[in-house]
């Protein structure tokens, strides 16, 4: 869109596209109309942008933020014309993860930070809105592959905990190895990644309990799952001890395994960890599947049926039962509630 003052040099937008003297004439002073002004516009388009950022750039992601909602705040007069209901800035540095940062027309071009460092288009593999029953905030840390979110309880304050999100893209193996192994070290080293995360993050928030990790596998594995049960179970003697310390009371792992023909949908495999009393840790198994009213909901591979059996995927977490301030101070004395 010729307003927009974007014009891309190869493969990446200049960086003077976000100084005012890349903004036309016509559009400087104008100032950012609200979303109340839209009038019969049809919202229907997006803008992705992709800057190339010199290594030695002195700038953080939150300077970052902050220049970049400017930008699109000074635009959202042309922005609104056009119809862009979600433009999506990617920040490339030779040798870091890109940084994502997507602004809404439905919040007058602000960001959204709960997706930062995400491409929008995967936001639903976070699974959000099952932290409905939390007001949540996101808390970022230098590892931009987690997704950290703290989040405390709508129906009562003193329930506060953290919410960790991890998409694992797919990628190119240097050296060949089994999927199953492949999985494990990358969960074994995902899961290292997150408790240091923890571990700085707790300083801040000191009294968060039933925190909640969710790792998700975004390829496709063609495999026997039965194989990961045995392979995770190593989990807890290898980090139980410092989830428990941590406060994590529940981990999930989903993967998709293509079980049927290349024709064939993968199905959802999800293996959970729980241990709220910090005693008896209990490993579940699930595929998702949908139900009757097309809901995707969880079908239970054990005998007897896990916790989540039946339950929609998009269940809300629940906040605390009246047992768990009990397990809590337990714990912080250093031993366990019966």
């Amino acid at each position: 869109s010729p307003g927009l003052a974007m014009r891309a040099l190869g493969r990446f937008a200049p960086m003077s596209a976000l100084t005012p003297s890349g903004t036309p004439a016509a559009q400087r002073g104008s100032g950012a109309s609200t979303p109340s002004t839209r009038g019969n516009a049809r919202f229907g388009h997006v803008i992705n942008v992709a800057l190339q950022v010199p290594q030695d750039d002195p700038f953080d992601d939150d300077t970052w933020s902050e220049r970049l909602r400017g930008f699109t705040q000074q635009q959202a007069a042309a922005l609104r014309e056009a119809g862009i209901r979600r433009m999506t800035f990617v920040l490339q540095r030779a040798g870091q993860h890109p940084g994502t940062f997507t602004f809404r027309e439905s919040t007058d071009y602000s960001e959204d930070a709960t997706i930062r460092h995400i491409e929008p288009g995967l936001a639903y593999q976070l699974e959000l809105p099952r932290l409905a029953n939390f007001d949540i905030r996101p808390c970022f840390s230098d590892n931009r592959q987690l997704h950290i979110y703290h989040g405390v309880s709508k129906q009562n304050s003193a329930d506060s905990r953290f919410f960790v999100r991890v998409l694992v893209r797919p990628g190119r193996l240097s050296t060949p190895v089994a999927t199953v192994d492949y999985l494990v070290s990358e969960t074994d080293r995902l899961l290292s990644d997150i408790l240091d995360a923890l571990e700085i993050l707790s300083a801040e928030y000191p009294n968060c309990d039933c925190n909640h990790l969710f790792i998700s596998f975004l390829p496709i594995f063609n495999l026997d799952a039965s194989q990961f049960e045995p392979a995770y179970r190593g989990f807890l003697e290898r980090h139980g001890k410092r989830l428990f310390r941590l406060r994590v009371t529940a981990a999930e792992i989903r993967f998709l395994v293509q079980t049927g023909g290349e024709e064939d949908m993968p199905t959802p495999f999800r293996f959970c960890i729980f241990n709220k009393s910090g005693f008896v840790p209990k490993l579940e198994n699930y595929i998702e599947e949908r139900d009757d009213g097309g809901e995707w909901v969880f079908r239970s591979l054990d005998t007897p049926a896990g916790a989540y059996n039946g339950l929609r995927v998009a269940t809300p977490h629940q906040p605390k039962e009246w047992l768990q301030p009990r397990r809590y101070k337990a714990h912080v004395m250093g031993t366990t509630y019966v």
